[in-house]
């Protein structure tokens, strides 16, 4: 796709949505010449999560109790826990800011009207109710000092501490098979559209909110010269971006979008737990870049090797026996050099 910009669009930007996004954005920066950014709705959803989570410690235990005494991660009616976390992620009184790399990164700013709201994040934390809601990035607050992107789901499989043993599992609530159930959900509302697009029926609702994903926002900023500023993926661009991450990586930074194009902003130095953490995963993202780029099988081990998930759970024989596992399930999908 990017040689067909290359050649037909050299000054196009590429919008890209495609996961493993970190690992996307530097390949495409390291094998070709088009301008792009990669665009994750996690940072906007963790905003609405803190923002949830800071409200129902302000409520105290009986009002916080009428919207999660119907709520289980597991069971149970959402809907009133749904409506208010929506309410939540509209709320523009909050200003936050956020950056490290994509799926983990750090909100830096919380606060309202000048006040900071981490405290109430952490008085959360030491109720178990709302705690059960988001066990995995609660916990990393109190230990590392900030709450994370993705979701607790997503921020377990980056990190060696969480999917140990069944017992830790159903300590923090996880359920491992999750986005498998996510993925049928995604399938079976597109098919749902499809079915009513092609029958010329509504699919959404007159009341459906305002989508927080970024590439409209983007294009409308860049058409009009009204800025708007949003998280972007971008290369690190020697350090210029977070200057104690690796100069060749991809970050996630606020960034600026205007008729100008895109600004990505220079945060400086994270705090160093939270850059230890993420360089972690950077060394395991340019090991899979490698392979692809270099068609090497050797390398797809070494990224293996390396995950933090996966060292904490298997010897380096068993790792190779899962990679080529791996490899052979995907059959025919998989690049020539890995058949």
């Amino acid at each position: 796709m990017c040689r067909d910009i290359e050649q037909v669009c050299p000054s196009a930007l590429l919008l890209t949505y495609t996961n493993p996004m970190a690992t996307h954005c530097l390949a495409i920066e390291r094998a070709s010449r088009v301008r792009h950014v990669g665009l994750c709705h996690g940072v906007s959803y963790t905003r609405g999560r803190m923002i949830m989570l800071a409200r129902l410690a302000e409520m105290g235990p009986s009002k916080a109790g009428e919207i999660l005494a119907p709520w289980d991660p597991h069971e149970g009616n959402r809907n009133r826990f749904s409506e208010f976390f929506h309410e939540c992620v509209q709320d523009s009184e909050v200003q936050a800011v956020c950056a490290g790399i994509n799926h983990m990164a750090a909100y830096l700013v919380f606060r309202r009207n000048g006040q900071d709201l981490y405290p109430l994040l952490r008085q959360a934390y030491t109720d178990e109710r709302i705690r059960k809601i988001e066990h995995v990035r609660l916990e990393l607050m109190m230990r590392f000092g900030y709450f994370m992107t993705e979701t607790c789901g997503h921020i377990s499989e980056y990190l060696p501490w969480f999917l140990k043993d069944p017992q830790e599992i159903q300590r923090v609530r996880l359920r491992p098979n999750c986005y498998l159930l996510t993925c049928e959900d995604l399938e079976k509302t597109f098919q749902e559209y499809k079915r009513k697009a092609q029958a010329g029926e509504p699919f959404i609702r007159s009341d459906e909110p305002v989508s927080i994903e970024y590439a409209s926002w983007i294009i409308n900023a860049i058409q009009t010269n009204q800025p708007y500023v949003f998280n972007g993926n971008q290369h690190n661009r020697g350090g210029a971006l977070i200057s104690n991450l690796p100069g060749d990586c991809c970050v996630e930074v606020p960034t600026v979008a205007s008729g100008l194009g895109l600004l990505p902003t220079s945060m400086g130095a994270l705090p160093a737990q939270l850059a230890a953490m993420m360089t972690s995963n950077i060394s395991v993202q340019d090991l899979v870049v490698r392979a692809v780029l270099e068609q090497s099988r050797q390398h797809v081990y070494h990224a293996a090797y390396m995950d933090p998930n996966t060292a904490a759970s298997l010897t380096l024989p068993k790792i190779e026996e899962l990679v080529d596992e791996m490899i052979a399930a995907h059959g025919e999908l998989m690049p020539a050099f890995l058949r």
